[in-house]
């Protein structure tokens, strides 16, 4: 018999077991799961990509492209990988930003070429000696969509600043050209910026398109998973106070990485990925990133781990209200 059952333990019930009363009572208790709601998630997801900025060097990166024809380069592969979109910055010979429309042409004409309406293409005015110099994509027609950056902030060892008159003619001068207006938030108060001057004014109308880019030493702060969260979805949330039904469109900046990727997509939100603003692959690991094919390649493997698919150039055309 073994040992002896000890008294607490002499009146506890056992297991019920399966009679056929108890068998009709599960079937009339059970949970069936597939009365449960679906979640307002979208299928598609855009994937654009960012293949070179102003920071990173070949000293932080010897992966990084910087002449035009590195810079083309990385652009075809990215598309031809499943990005909807590219980021541009034009670089001269030297690797050093240019404003000239020759490098823009350089690097924009062959994707143009290949991908014809079937991939869209934005990019800031931020790099010249005037105002005109400055928004030469726009007078050359590069650009699809043009940023607007309601930003005032330490980047490095220098302020960039944009002042109120500056960003609104920026976005006057997109909607006169027929470019789509992208609102650039670096930290929370780039999103007041924006209301007071944009918005509330008419010169950007609802629903807009937003890109957050958190996460760069200098904006808003994500030292850490919790930090990352809690920072994203009160960025998301504070523009959806004041746009209904925005286009939101996160990158994968900084020590961020892959993480803030992956849970913009959770979030049903789009992705900008790219060798612009990071270095390293992942947040918690020295494994430099290797080519932005290779950033690309994982944003569509997550995306398709999620249930969600990349979208083409023409789809986010259409999210985009530009046909």
């Amino acid at each position: 018999m073994g040992e002896a059952l000890p008294e607490r333990y002499r009146n506890v019930q056992p297991p019920l077991k399966f009679t056929e009363e108890v068998g009709a009572l599960s079937r009339d208790v059970r949970l069936d799961f597939r009365e449960v709601a679906d979640w307002d998630v979208p299928e598609e997801v855009v994937i654009t990509v960012a293949p070179v900025g102003a920071f990173v060097d070949k000293e932080q990166n010897p992966n990084q492209p910087t002449t035009p024809e590195e810079i083309a380069a990385a652009f075809v592969a990215s598309v031809e990988a499943g990005a909807a979109g590219i980021h541009v910055h034009a670089r001269n010979e030297a690797g050093r930003p240019s404003a000239e429309a020759r490098h823009f042409r350089l690097i924009v004409d062959p994707v143009r070429k290949k991908f014809g309406k079937n991939v869209v293409i934005d990019g800031g005015c931020m790099t010249g000696k005037t105002f005109q110099e400055t928004i030469t994509p726009i007078t050359e027609g590069i650009y699809d969509v043009g940023i607007v950056n309601p930003t005032t902030g330490l980047l490095g060892r220098t302020i960039r600043g944009m002042l109120p008159g500056t960003m609104v003619a920026q976005a006057e001068y997109y909607r006169e050209h027929g470019v789509r207006p992208m609102i650039d938030i670096h930290d929370a108060s780039s999103i007041g910026n924006a209301k007071r001057y944009l918005i509330d004014t008419g010169v950007v109308p609802r629903p807009c398109m937003w890109h957050l880019l958190p996460g760069i030493p200098g904006t808003f702060h994500m030292e850490s998973p919790r930090a990352m969260v809690k920072g994203l979805l009160y960025l998301v949330e504070s523009i959806r106070e004041i746009d209904d039904h925005p286009f939101i469109l996160v990158s994968e900046a900084g020590r961020p990485s892959t993480y803030i990727m992956a849970l913009a997509m959770l979030l049903g939100l789009n992705v900008r990925v790219g060798m612009e603003d990071v270095v390293y692959k992942y947040p918690h690991k020295k494994q430099m990133v290797k080519s932005n094919v290779e950033l690309v390649q994982n944003a569509v493997q997550v995306a398709e781990a999620l249930g969600r698919r990349p979208a083409t150039g023409l789809e986010y055309r259409r999210m985009i209200g530009m046909g």
